[in-house]
């Protein structure tokens, strides 16, 4: 899972409220504020600070930086268990890319795919020939991008690629590997 911006926090700043809560348990459970500061390698005094409200200097918000070096180096949480909104939730019609339509992923469709791989193992071309055959029609800046992608996409869409030996078997007499 990702991370969004601390843009809906003023000054890029995330609340306290959520954290003095999570600190509080943490504290507690290591037996006070020296103990735990020295477990996560922050000066105590500088941790009151985004704990203790009351304290002269006290900070009234955390950012990103801070609250992730800390949420880390005590290693019981992550950022979206302290503050649920930084969980970043993907739409239903990306493929994990966001702005991407279903069935698109960078600059091939998932049908387009499967013709390149119809190409690659019905009619023997190599991911560098096919690279060399569609980049220009896709693209991509060269055939090696285009093939590193191809062979991505295959990947993703659980598609079968042949191992080093048969590849080469097939480049060098033209046959496929025979069932035994």
């Amino acid at each position: 899972m990702a991370v969004k911006a601390t843009r809906g926090h003023p000054i890029g700043e995330l609340p306290l409220e959520p954290f003095r809560a999570w600190a509080e348990r943490r504290i507690h459970m290591h037996g006070g504020i020296k103990a735990w500061s020295r477990r996560i390698g922050m000066e105590e005094t500088n941790l009151a600070r985004y704990i203790h409200p009351y304290i002269n200097g006290a900070y009234q918000g955390m950012t990103l930086s801070v609250a992730d070096k800390i949420v880390t180096r005590d290693g019981s949480a992550l950022l979206w268990d302290i503050w649920p909104e930084l969980a970043e939730v993907e739409p239903e019609s990306s493929n994990g890319r966001m702005g991407c339509p279903p069935g698109r992923y960078g600059f091939m469709t998932d049908s387009e795919v499967y013709a390149a791989h119809v190409l690659y193992d019905r009619g023997g071309f190599s991911l560098r020939q096919l690279g060399g055959l569609l980049y220009a029609r896709f693209g991509y800046a060269n055939a090696k991008a285009c093939s590193v992608a191809l062979e991505q996409y295959f990947v993703r869409l659980g598609l079968p690629r042949r191992d080093r030996v048969e590849a080469w078997r097939q480049a060098r007499w033209g046959e496929r590997k025979r069932a035994s």
